[in-house]
Order: C-alpha cells, then structure tokens, then sequence
C-alpha cells in the first residue's frame, strides 16, 4: 500500500501535466513539423526560387524539341498557352512558344543555368532548317 504523501505527491504530478504539458500537445505536434519543413526547404538550395540566377551567365546554344503540349482549358474555363519542352545542357526546360514547331526540331536558345542546376529558357528562336 502506497503511502498517503506519495499519493499526494503522484496526484500533484498528474494535476500539472494536465493543467500546463498537455494543453501544449496540440501546438508542438503543429508546431515541430512547420519548423522542420521551413529548416529543409530553406536550407536546401533546390527549393530556394530565389537568388537561383544570381550572377548566372546568359548562355546561347541549340536545343532539340522534346515534347509539344497544345493550348487547353481545364474545367474551370482557364487557358493554358502552348508550351514545348526544350532538352538543352543536359536538362530540359518548359517554354511558351508560337511558332508550329515539331518533336525533333532542332531551336536557337538563350538561357540560363541556376546555382541548382536548373535550367532557365528565356528565348527560343525559329527552328534551323
């Protein structure tokens, strides 16, 4: 059998962690992931849209069309412009594009590459011919 002041003592215990370490359950299971989340995503460098071009050189070389998706509207009457996903470096790239072009035509490209490697297309010219 328990002695009386120990029981008092067990009871005071769980009277303060219901009353202050339980009401704070809630917040940290909320609060630890967010911070874990904001740590990664702005410690990796791959998920930091900004300052990826910073000091990037403006490159011009020739890419190959790889894929073609036509404009489209979704149910929500949104419109979607053409875009062509252009291999160049190494890595392939999404641009708009007007000019009617072909899967294996071969463009002018100017564009740059990001610190994560990603590469940015800012023009597209004709394709050779």
């Amino acid at each position: 059998m328990a002695l009386p002041y120990r029981d008092f003592e067990r009871q005071m215990k769980a009277a303060y962690y219901r009353q202050n370490i339980r009401p704070l359950i809630p917040i940290l299971a909320w609060l630890v992931p967010l911070i874990a989340f904001t740590i990664f995503f702005f410690a990796n460098p791959t998920h930091r849209p900004y300052g990826d071009l910073d000091n990037a050189k403006t490159q011009e070389g020739t890419g190959v069309i790889v894929r073609i998706t036509p404009p489209h509207t979704n149910n929500d009457g949104d419109i979607y412009p053409s875009l062509v996903r252009v291999r160049v470096a190494g890595q392939e790239a999404d641009m708009e594009y007007r000019v009617p072009v072909r899967v294996g035509d071969r463009v002018r490209v100017t564009y740059k590459v990001g610190k994560s490697g990603q590469v940015y297309i800012a023009h597209l010219g004709s394709p050779d011919l």
